[in-house]
């Protein structure tokens, strides 16, 4: 399909725009401001129903604008997500009977892919979702052309009664058989599932978590970071939190985690995605966690669950059926923003940074401190600095994540090496393995049921050994060295570049 006139001058404005800015590329942002400035009536009346002034714009435009080094590639090229724009700005005006791409289905279709011109928009103090409604409202797009342009469709959707009747069978169910089938959510009431040691740091983002779940409205929230900045780590802390208050006359309530690692492991042969399955799934978690929280984690990259959990999820937001905690990285928040701005109206944000590298080596201690005893390991405190250092340096991640896996990695990898052996016995159980396989090949069951007996006799007495052993033998104490070897296995370096790269600064 064709631009028209002014719709063609616009992408050359946009152009400008980028080049002045010292953009690599045309974005979305570029093109709004161009579009913003248009002299078109209909495209002035949809700008102006944002409600933010034109200098707003520009400055929220130059704020996301990404600059290039060097020198301008010429012409400059459209990004991937302007061509997007093109894309659903053509469906735009065909579903609204044009022969041609005019520049108010330019506004129409950015204001459905968004990118940098939806955080140009927030950063001038406008929602992409909030501007999205006000735009087709001021073009007066038809209801049925609105949903295909990103608007969310009616509460009393057909989904929201379909899992409102799911609910209702699943809390049935609950009542009259209460114990748990293997569902796809950890229950984080149970204190086995809560992870081990003492909550260090994040004590602000702990208390205004609790502030904001406890209201009497039941709000979800959204809780952003990048990943390993401890997300998770916060869920299971407000567990514990409840778990600590349950005898002090607050009322009982339960969190659930939900990954869809879980599913997989519950249920694998859905993995392609059968909605019934897991909308089943969802609704019985739902009854099974009223009154308490729901968390989730992971979901937006995994495809095969995010269309069924928010055809089921959404719905229970809106109408508060459900109290959500969904544990996002920025873009991930940004995308569902841009699918579903309805969530946006009953739900907070509680955003996560990466701790300092001081709190990190604290919570590095801390959990070391809860170790188990009887595997005879601990870490001293240079190794707790050193691998904080070294993650943050030579690893990509956030911290405390990244630190965290590095020390988890190393306590594995000292307990495989340094466990007691007893060679011998070990040949011998070999041997008898080998003898077993030529015996049962052979047909030979008789002989192949006595070598076992054999094998299971020595195979006790050597547990018995390893075990005086393991008593026997001193505390391994994890130094700096061995942090310096698993770093170095991480990042694929050698031992001697990643200790005397300047780390211990």
């Amino acid at each position: 399909m064709k631009t028209t006139e002014a719709a063609t001058n616009a992408l050359a404005a946009a152009r400008e725009v980028a080049a002045r800015l010292r953009a690599p590329a045309v974005g979305t942002e570029h093109l709004l401001l161009a579009v913003a400035n248009s002299a078109d009536e209909a495209v002035r009346r949809g700008v102006d129903a944002i409600g933010v002034a034109r200098e707003a714009i520009e400055k929220g435009v130059e704020a996301v604008s990404p600059k290039h080094e060097g020198p301008m590639p010429r012409p400059l090229p459209l990004s991937a997500h302007v061509n997007q724009v093109m894309e659903a700005a053509t469906k735009a005006a065909s579903m609204l009977g044009a022969d041609e791409i005019a520049e108010e289905h330019l506004l129409l279709g950015l204001l459905k892919v968004g990118g940098r011109a939806g955080e140009a928009m927030e950063t001038a103090g406008m929602s992409l979702g909030e501007a999205r409604l006000r735009v087709l409202e001021a073009l007066r797009v038809p209801s049925e052309a609105r949903f295909e342009l990103g608007a969310p469709r009616p509460a009393e959707s057909r989904a929201a009664e379909e899992l409102y009747k799911s609910v209702a069978e699943a809390r049935a169910e609950v009542k009259s058989a209460p114990g748990s089938r293997m569902l796809p959510a950890r229950d984080l009431s149970a204190p086995a599932e809560l992870l081990p040691g003492p909550w260090v740091a994040r004590t602000k983002e702990l208390a205004k978590l609790a502030e904001t779940v406890d209201r009497t409205e039941r709000p979800s929230l959204f809780v952003v970071g990048p990943a390993g900045v401890g997300k998770r780590s916060l869920v299971h802390a407000y567990a514990k939190l409840l778990l600590s208050q349950a005898g002090s006359g607050f009322p009982r309530r339960r969190v659930h985690l939900f990954e869809p690692g879980l599913a997989r492991e519950a249920a694998p042969p859905v993995f392609s995605g059968e909605g019934t399955v897991v909308g089943r799934w969802l609704a019985e978690l739902l009854a099974r966690a009223e009154g308490g929280l729901f968390a989730f984690s992971n979901f937006v990259s995994d495809e095969w669950i995010y269309d069924d959990f928010i055809a089921f999820v959404v719905p229970a937001c809106e109408r508060r059926w459900a109290q959500c905690l969904f544990l996002v990285t920025l873009d991930e928040r940004r995308a569902i923003a841009r699918r579903f701005p309805a969530l946006t109206n009953v739900t907070f944000e509680l955003d996560l940074l990466p701790l300092t590298k001081q709190e990190t080596v604290e919570i590095a201690v801390s959990r070391s401190r809860s170790w188990p005893k009887a595997e005879r390991v601990t870490m001293a405190s240079t190794a707790a600095e050193a691998g904080v250092t070294l993650a943050e340096k030579f690893l990509p991640g956030a911290l405390p994540g990244s630190a965290l896996d590095v020390l988890e990695r190393t306590r594995e990898r000292v307990r495989r090496d340094y466990a007691p052996r007893v060679p011998d016995m070990e040949g011998s159980i070999d041997e008898l393995q080998r003898q077993i396989k030529a015996a049962t090949e052979a047909g030979r069951a008789e002989e192949a049921a006595r070598l076992r007996r054999e094998r299971d006799s020595v195979l006790r007495a050597y547990d018995e050994k390893v075990e005086r052993l393991q008593e026997e033998r001193g505390t391994i104490v994890i130094g700096t060295g061995e942090i310096v070897k698993t770093v170095a296995d991480l990042a694929g370096k050698s031992e001697e570049e990643v200790r005397h790269a300047g780390a211990w600064h």
